[in-house]
């Protein structure tokens, strides 16, 4: 029986990465963890996608650009024609054939996939939806989530929500 996959989003600093580890650390089904295919800075040869903004907000509206890559994903493809151009040194070149065959031995495995990624946050009803994966929300405390925050020294880029007419 083929298990759904699974997204583990909410806020950011709120314990995502935990729970996926956890969950990953279950010995049957295999499971493997795509870590955070969302964010601006995944290895494009893993997602794929071509988001432009933080917290993309995907719906049907906008579907057609990332229905197929993000499905690719999910099947463990992995596009190293996509990652080629981001190889800048022998380091990335390494990790590009790393994140290739763990990719690779994901998909021979069967491994139910975890999407780890509180930036899916708004996306999340879609990606359940269109998918059939199983959602976890996770939030934190807001106190919490902004002394984290602060914490780190982040800053967020909020025209990146009003660039987004649907999600507005």
């Amino acid at each position: 029986m083929r298990r759904a996959p699974i997204l583990v989003t909410g806020s950011h600093r709120s314990g995502t990465g935990w729970v996926s580890d956890i969950l990953a650390a279950t010995p049957s089904p295999r499971v493997g963890t795509i870590w955070e295919p969302f964010n601006l800075r995944a290895r494009r040869g893993v997602r794929q996608a071509p988001f432009r903004y933080w917290f993309t907000y995907v719906t049907d509206l906008n579907a057609s650009e990332f229905r197929a890559p993000l499905q690719r994903m999910l099947a463990w493809r992995y596009s190293m024609l996509a990652e080629a151009p981001t190889v800048r040194s022998p380091k990335d070149l390494a990790r590009m054939f790393r994140d290739a065959w763990v990719t690779a031995s994901n998909r021979r495995a069967g491994a139910v996939p975890i999407s780890k990624d509180p930036i899916a946050v708004f996306s999340a009803e879609w990606m359940s939806d269109t998918f059939g994966m199983d959602t976890i929300v996770l939030i934190r405390h807001p106190a919490a989530f902004c002394y984290s925050i602060v914490k780190q020294g982040w800053w967020h880029p909020f025209d990146h929500f009003t660039a987004q007419p649907a999600m507005m």
